[in-house]
């Protein structure tokens, strides 16, 4: 049995299959009456417009399509997200020195994980670093 997402999901891909269709650069190898025909059955395809009436009409047919774009807004966010945490975790596995120059000339280094090390500048601030090499 199809479920409502699952029918929206196919017209939705259905539309940009034939969208991709009329596209020589992303279908190079498709004839021209082919693509005539995707014309010719898009141009009475249902719009985004039409799909949203109908989610609103008939919600049991293709089901709550507010629901599946924030899923699809919440998914979209996660993957940035993850793309950005294994970012985080490729830089982190590369750090070759973990130091801070002070506004007084100053290097501080930290030279292994438990290495807390610390310096009161000429401008009397605190300054800090820790974690050697296996954390900034």
């Amino acid at each position: 049995m199809t479920m409502p997402n699952e029918r929206r999901w196919a017209v939705n891909n259905t539309r940009q299959f034939l969208v991709d269709l009329m596209d020589p650069k992303k279908t190079p190898r498709v004839p021209k009456e082919i693509r005539k025909e995707a014309y010719r059955n898009l141009k009475h395809y249902p719009g985004e417009y039409y799909m949203d009436k109908a989610a609103v009409e008939s919600p049991e047919v293709f089901g709550d399509w507010k629901a599946a774009r924030d899923l699809k807004a919440i998914e979209e966010r996660l993957i940035v997200i993850s793309s950005i945490l294994n970012l985080r975790e490729k830089l982190m596995s590369e750090i070759i020195r973990n130091a801070l120059r002070t506004p007084d000339g100053t290097e501080i280094r930290s030279r292994h994980r438990h290495d807390y090390v610390t310096y009161t500048d000429a401008n009397g601030k605190e300054y800090m670093v820790d974690g050697g090499l296996d954390y900034i």
